[in-house]
């Protein structure tokens, strides 16, 4: 029975692998909300033999979404990862999943959207490519790799939510109240979205 129950909670679930499933409508932004400590360029500085600071840029607000500083980096030997910080915080950190078997750019569609979503929101928002590119290594090839292997399925998702929250704590000189984890299937490693202390 609790197969049963599982699969179907999966199956209802798939067309949003990657995330997607929080309704952040329903989220009002607390009248006291944080600013940036430091300027977001100066966040380069945080390269280290652990992480390299691909860029730090400040992205201008559009229709779509508020200013915001967009930090790229890579953690050895190939997680890339995407966080992006409000100008104006809520305080808040949010970390969307890869659908099936991860490695998708940061710039598919979905991901925008996610992105989008939660800055618009005010909250600080994350992304990894788990370790690996689709493009380069479709489906489940990059399995024969084993580091690939080991970052897709234990580091990639501890070691982005632990270096995103060292930045926020860089970046706005403190921690986030409350992280917030959605996603579903290979994209999470289960079947539900988290609402909790990563």
């Amino acid at each position: 029975m609790r197969v049963f129950i599982t699969v179907l909670l999966c199956a209802g679930a798939l067309h949003a692998q990657g995330g997607g499933q929080v309704q952040f409508r329903d989220w009002h932004a607390p009248a006291a909300t944080q600013k940036p400590k430091v300027s977001c360029e100066s966040l380069r500085a945080l390269t280290s033999y652990d992480i390299s600071i691909i860029s730090a840029t400040t992205i201008a607000a559009t229709a779509d979404v508020p200013e915001h500083c967009r930090v790229s980096l890579m953690i050895p030997p190939e997680i890339n990862i995407e966080v992006n910080m409000p100008t104006v915080w809520n305080g808040r950190f949010y970390m969307f999943g890869n659908g099936g078997f991860a490695g998708e750019s940061f710039q598919v569609p979905g991901r925008i959207r996610n992105r989008a979503l939660g800055l618009k929101a005010g909250f600080a928002v994350a992304a990894t490519d788990q370790g690996h590119s689709a493009a380069k290594e479709p489906s489940a090839t990059f399995a024969r790799n084993r580091q690939e292997l080991l970052d897709y399925g234990f580091r990639s998702l501890h070691l982005t939510a632990e270096t995103a929250k060292m930045l926020l704590r860089t970046y706005y000189g403190d921690a986030p109240s409350k992280s917030y984890f959605d996603g579903c299937s290979q994209g999470a490693h289960l079947c539900r979205t988290l609402s909790h202390r990563l």
